[in-house]
């Protein structure tokens, strides 16, 4: 039993970077270097921070990485069955994609990509003919970024971001506020004109919109 403790505490041993100081047989010298890589990487990266959530651990690894826990655990200790090419690659990607996202968004640059050109040309032809644009996609594909880009850089434009719990009342006082008019508390108001733009609003659900 105390052969067998001494050699575990012996396999598990750690230098003062934190890398692992024995490894499996089919270990490479590559693969050190990328062990030491990514064990430097998140060191790096927790230097000074005290929210547990942002910290750059195994377990973020592994979920960025798509891979069990486990499995980065005994990689990163030199210890995986077998040789750990795949699950090293896909860890240095995750951290590689992560700075690169780091990357970009402190840049003020926007990359008009095709949802972008999408929106630009609904809008503009909304605003042309004085009518509705519609446009729908899935969740992620860069809507609201378009929108925000389209906005920023076209005179006319305001974006109301609206939630599907909102009342008639109140995003009609999102819109109001938006272009500075008075506020409009309730639907007792029930016609209001903007822009060419009529709606009318009957009870507290109903509504029907004119052009």
């Amino acid at each position: 039993m105390t052969q067998t403790t001494e050699r575990n505490n012996h396999d598990n041993e750690l230098d003062a970077f934190g890398q692992p100081i024995h490894l499996l047989p089919h270990y490479t010298d590559v693969h050190r270097e990328q062990i030491a890589e990514i064990v430097d990487w998140m060191t790096d990266k927790n230097k000074g921070v005290t929210d547990k959530k942002q910290l750059k651990t195994q377990t973020w690894v592994a979920r960025n990485a798509r891979l069990k826990p486990a499995a980065v655990n005994q990689v990163l200790r030199g210890k995986y069955a077998s040789p750990p090419d795949a699950q090293l690659r896909a860890m240095l990607d995750a951290i590689h994609d992560y700075d690169r996202r780091q990357e970009y968004s402190g840049s003020n640059v926007y990359v008009k990509t095709d949802i972008y050109r999408i929106i630009s040309s609904v809008c503009n032809r909304a605003k042309a003919v004085g009518s509705f644009g519609v446009v729908s996609g899935y969740v992620g594909v860069g809507k609201t970024a378009a929108l925000k880009e389209y906005v920023s850089t076209n005179s006319n434009a305001y974006l109301i971001e609206a939630a599907p719990s909102m009342t008639i009342g109140v995003l009609l006082d999102a819109i109001m506020n938006r272009l500075k008019y008075r506020s409009m508390n309730a639907l007792a108001r029930a016609k209001v004109t903007l822009h060419g733009l009529h709606l009318s609003l009957s009870g507290s659900k109903k509504h029907r919109a004119d052009c």
